[in-house]
């Protein structure tokens, strides 16, 4: 629903801001501000005791660079 749906009405009216894919959808931005060292980021999920499920950075994210053109300033190579 959401992607036959509501994406083709809204794809030219959104904002993404994106470390990873900024180039695959339309108004997608790198990210206004450099990662944390400890690689924060926007959707982190968090256990039962508000610990970063860290599964999910070091699969990801962890030592993954960012393509260049999705980095607000070239020197922040992991966003």
């Amino acid at each position: 629903f959401l992607n036959s749906v509501v994406w083709p009405l809204v794809k030219h009216d959104q904002l993404a801001h994106d470390a990873y894919t900024c180039t695959k959808y339309p108004n997608s931005k790198p990210f206004p501000t450099k990662r944390p060292a400890n690689y924060q980021h926007v959707g982190q999920v968090f256990n039962a005791k508000d610990e970063p499920r860290m599964a999910d950075i070091n699969g990801f994210i962890r030592n993954r660079p960012t393509p260049k053109q999705c980095r607000k300033h070239s020197d922040w190579k992991f966003g």
